[in-house]
């Protein structure tokens, strides 16, 4: 076959000259050129910034705006070229500090190598002055021979920068401190660091094995007793991971680390003798939002997994502290599912749940998809690159609703399982009867405030 040859008028032009149109282009088409590969392609900034030095001047803040940084046991690694390089760096606005398992097994055992960085990255972040949002989120990423020290987190939320509004800790229980005497030293305390940051802060999600009513401490002190939060959005998860029983060898309710380590005892799955009661904490809420300590709060979740699935009448409740209500999701394990070979289950734990919604349909999903389907509005969101963002934009509804989107519809089941019951392509029923599953619809209860004129201020022991 013959080749055919370029038109007689196409000309060649060599990239120094197409690069210097480029670099002639006004800073606002340029500014759009970066802030499209960007948007479309993060990898390729970093091409960008290298290849001459207008563009540099215009990509280098956007190549260091969200940085996701590993932390290894290696005096080479990531983290130790990251804080000699960008103390002071202004452009840094979203920091997810990822520990890897090496770092975190050093923690177990006690490595005095596994602090080597500790304090110079402490050093670091407090000179980041624009950063915003700062993550560590570990689900799904660890296992029970890894730790996160208590106090090696509250020395990292202490160092963060006064411009911090959104903070994410998400430990999967690795913190260990339901292991840890309790203590008042805030260098240490983790709840009171974290106090510490809640007047200014507007995003707030923690999952962590031990925590306390000091964590709002800063605002129902004695020194500053009017104290108000920047709080609009906040989840505190009281129950450990899906499997925490299993792989991380931890109970499955979070523990009030105000209780002394002796009576931190873990009973079994239906409950630890040291949980930390959701009624305590969300008392405390009210009251403090009730004093008007939270003016500008739009949700507020406290939340936890209650499996149970031998009980009669089974729901999933949500008590939002921003409304003052309970919502009550029925829901149903679905044993049978499991065995449904199709395809809209494939990606789906084993243990598969029908829940009910505000309008009485029913939805089926694992419980990473339910979990995520009520807690929609204070979810952050990770990027492909990494980077957790935190939840924004309005709120469809006065108080918490199930998300549907990610939920496969019961009646859109039943259909397909007629379907191949009609075609011989199944031989059995294997969608629950959903008669089965309690009459009742969703239940919003309203929460008793409390009486504002009783004291919420916290006695540090």
């Amino acid at each position: 076959m013959q080749c055919s040859s370029p038109p007689a008028n196409e000309t060649y032009t060599p990239p120094e000259v197409i690069m210097a149109l480029l670099t002639d282009l006004p800073d606002e088409l340029l500014n759009d050129i970066v802030d499209h590969v960007f948007a479309t392609s993060p990898e390729a900034l970093h091409n960008l910034t290298r290849s001459c030095k207008a563009l540099h001047r215009l990509c280098a803040p956007l190549q260091w705006k969200h940085v996701v940084l590993p932390w290894r046991l290696n005096k080479n690694s990531p983290i130790a070229r990251f804080v000699d390089a960008h103390i002071g760096n202004h452009s840094i606005r979203t920091l997810r500090l990822q520990p890897q398992r090496s770092i975190l097994n050093a923690f177990r055992i006690g490595l005095k190598s596994a602090f080597d960085h500790v304090e110079a990255l402490c050093n670091c972040m407090g000179s980041l002055s624009n950063l915003t949002t700062f993550s560590i989120f570990l689900d799904g990423l660890v296992d029970s021979r890894c730790t996160l020290p208590g106090a090696v987190l509250a020395r990292i939320v202490r160092s963060l920068p006064p411009s911090l509004a959104h903070l994410e800790l998400d430990t999967e229980c690795t913190d260990r401190i339901r292991d840890e005497e309790p203590t008042d030293d805030p260098n240490n305390h983790l709840c009171l660091a974290i106090s510490n940051r809640v007047p200014h802060l507007e995003t707030l999600r923690l999952r962590l094995s031990c925590i306390c009513i000091h964590l709002f401490s800063s605002l129902s002190s004695a020194t500053s007793p009017q104290a108000t939060s920047n709080l609009r959005r906040a989840f505190i998860r009281l129950d450990t991971s899906p499997d925490g029983e299993h792989h991380m060898e931890v109970g499955s309710e979070v523990c009030d680390c105000e209780l002394p380590l002796d009576k931190r005892i873990y009973r079994s799955s239906r409950g630890c003798h040291s949980a930390l009661r959701i009624d305590k904490i969300s008392e405390h809420l009210l009251g403090l939002q009730a004093a008007g300590a939270f003016p500008h709060l739009e949700r507020c979740l406290l939340y936890a997994w209650r499996k149970n699935d031998d009980a009669p009448h089974k729901y999933l409740h949500v008590r939002d502290i921003a409304t003052r209500t309970i919502t009550r999701y029925p829901k149903m394990y679905t044993s049978r599912l499991r065995d449904w070979n199709l395809a809209d289950l494939e990606n789906k734990h084993y243990e598969l749940y029908m829940i009910r919604s505000h309008d009485r349909a029913d939805f089926i999903g694992d419980r990473k998809d339910i979990e995520g389907a009520a807690l929609h509005e204070v979810a952050w969101r990770e990027l492909p690159t990494g980077i957790r963002i935190p939840p924004d934009g309005r709120l469809r509804h006065e108080t918490p609703h199930l998300c549907e989107d990610t939920l496969l519809p019961y009646g859109y089941l039943q259909m397909v399982e007629q379907d191949q019951l009609n075609s011989g392509a199944i031989h059995q029923h294997y969608l629950q009867d959903r008669a089965t599953l309690t009459s009742a619809a969703v239940i919003v209860k309203e929460i008793p405030v409390p009486d504002t004129t009783s004291s919420f201020t916290v006695a540090l022991r």
